[in-house]
């Protein structure tokens, strides 16, 4: 059988219960990717990044404020707010970063324009993450929606969540049993020789 490969991704970390979640993924040989906001990389989040990179998981840009780029006219603070994560990590942890997503998704032409100034890849989702954000979506309704929408290539937008993080437990087993391998977003570009815009190469490794 030709093995198949899913990215499980994960917003708006670091915070717990995040290595309880990197944990679970350690567990069945895999390897998961979060994706950061700036303003929660300090020393109370230290052991959660730390424990990320230990593991053979990615880290991520989310922005450095949480905030819908595409209402922000100001490039000056797109920019910032894109470049910021990726500068902390590496300050911070000695960590290149490579990819981001954008909060919610949202983006317009001038976001567009100053991501491929940065050479900085946005990635999207695939899959169904069941909107787990939603704190009404239990981890029951989480499980069955990722499974469902799963597909060799898949990226899922998942969030760092106490239901998620449950979801988890059904979904990991299931998807390895159908025979899925999970990999980080840059592995996967790697398997596929795909190479998104503006990426003229996959960092995300320690140095």
């Amino acid at each position: 059988m030709n093995k198949k490969y899913v990215a499980l991704t994960f917003d708006d970390g670091p915070r717990a219960p995040m290595i309880e979640m990197i944990d679970k993924f350690t567990a069945v040989g895999g390897h998961a990717t979060f994706l950061v906001v700036g303003t929660q990389i300090n020393e109370n989040n230290d052991s959660r990044i730390q424990h990320a990179i230990e593991a053979g998981c990615e880290l991520g840009g989310h922005s450095y404020r949480h905030i819908s780029l595409n209402k922000v006219e100001d490039p000056a603070v797109i920019e910032a707010n894109l470049r910021a994560p990726f500068d902390i990590v590496k300050a911070r942890y000695n960590y290149d970063m490579a990819i981001t997503r954008l909060p919610n998704h949202a983006a317009n032409d001038l976001v567009f324009e100053i991501a491929q100034k940065l050479n900085m890849p946005l990635i999207g989702t695939g899959m169904n993450g069941a909107s787990d954000w939603n704190p009404e979506v239990p981890a029951e309704e989480i499980a069955p929606k990722v499974i469902a929408s799963a597909y060799d290539g898949g990226i899922c937008c998942l969030h760092v969540n106490e239901r998620t993080c449950k979801a988890l437990d059904t979904i990991l087993p299931t998807l390895k049993e159908q025979g899925y391998e999970f990999v980080t977003v840059s592995e996967l570009f790697k398997i596929k020789n795909f190479t998104p815009p503006y990426f003229e190469q996959i960092k995300g490794t320690t140095k």
